[in-house]
Formats: C-alpha cells, structure tokens, sequence
C-alpha cells in the first residue's frame, strides 16, 4: 500500500460575529462602565428594579389591565438575551412619563422620579448609536459584509457627536462606549 499524503483543508481565519460583538459593547461594557462610578451605579440598579417591578407586573392579568387602561398600550418588557429589547423598553417609558406616574399610583409602585427619567433619556441618547447599528446589522435581508464598515464608522460618529451634548449622568458612558466600539 503506497504511502497516501493527508492534506488537512485549510479554514479561513475566524470571524467573530458583529451583531454579537456589538451586543457586548452594549452588554458587558457599559455595564461594567455603570459598574465604575459609584453615582452612575446606584441610579441604575435603582431605575432598573423599579423598572423590572413595573415588568413583572405586567405578568398578573388584573394588573396588565391597569396597564393598557391608563397607558393606553400594553408595556414593552425587555428579553434577556437582546439588548436592545432593554433599549426599546427604556425609550417606550420615556415616552409615557406622565401615563407612567399615574399608573405608578394605581399600581401602588414606586415611581420614576424626575431624575430618573432624565437618566434614562440620557441612557437612551448615548446607546441609540449602537441600537441602531445592531438594527442594521441584524437585518434578514440585504446584509452584506458591505454594510459593516459604514454601520461601525457611522456609530462611532454618532458617539462622538453625543459627546458634546449637556449630559447630566451619563456623560462618563460616551468614552466607554467609544472606546469599546474601537477595541472590539
């Protein structure tokens, strides 16, 4: 039996996926962003269990019919496993805030107060660029490798236009978001 050659095939290099690359920007690192300032930090965690008191709330059928009753919609509720069902819910409950502080009552909740809504209209300006570029690229149909490039250069210009808006508590984030946009 003759002496057979085993060619190994040659793989292309790996290509991490940019939808998934981008989710952690908007994931991990800002989270560890909100992580390393302590003011950033406590506001979160505050917003976010009053928010997800509010979500879960919505589960109970005599509840959720309060909800629709006085928002005149039903409430958007946030999927693990997207980030940007979390963004998508912080900007519905901007829209609502006057619907909300009434359903807040109904409820029998602690309610945003004003500043928390200013912190999730400034969580929502500074994460837009990012939600909009996993939009993009997370499309079904015509995307192509073609669209990365500009939906990356795109986002990181956005960012960086937000830089110079006033921001009260999220001004710190911008930077953080920058930078890992780059690095990733």
């Amino acid at each position: 039996m003759p002496f057979q050659e085993i060619v190994s095939p040659l793989l292309p290099t790996h290509q991490r996926c940019a939808s998934h690359t981008l989710h952690l920007v908007a994931t991990s690192d800002i989270l560890r962003g909100i992580q390393s300032s302590e003011n950033i930090k406590l506001m979160y965690n505050d917003i976010m269990q009053k928010c997800s008191t509010l979500w879960k709330s919505a589960r109970s059928p005599k509840k959720y019919e309060i909800i629709v009753e006085t928002l005149k919609e039903a409430l958007k509720r946030p999927v693990v496993t997207q980030w940007n069902s979390l963004f998508d819910c912080f900007k519905q409950l901007n829209t609502l805030k006057q619907k909300l502080l009434i359903l807040f009552g109904k409820l029998d909740m602690s309610s945003l107060t004003t500043n928390d809504f200013i912190f999730l209209e400034e969580y929502v300006k500074c994460t837009e660029p990012i939600a909009e570029a996993l939009d993009i690229l997370q499309g079904e149909a015509d995307v192509s490798y073609g669209y990365l490039s500009p939906t990356i250069i795109s986002a990181r210009n956005k960012l960086q236009k937000v830089i110079n808006d006033e921001l009260i508590y999220c001004k710190d984030l911008i930077p953080i978001l920058i930078t890992s946009l780059e690095a990733r």
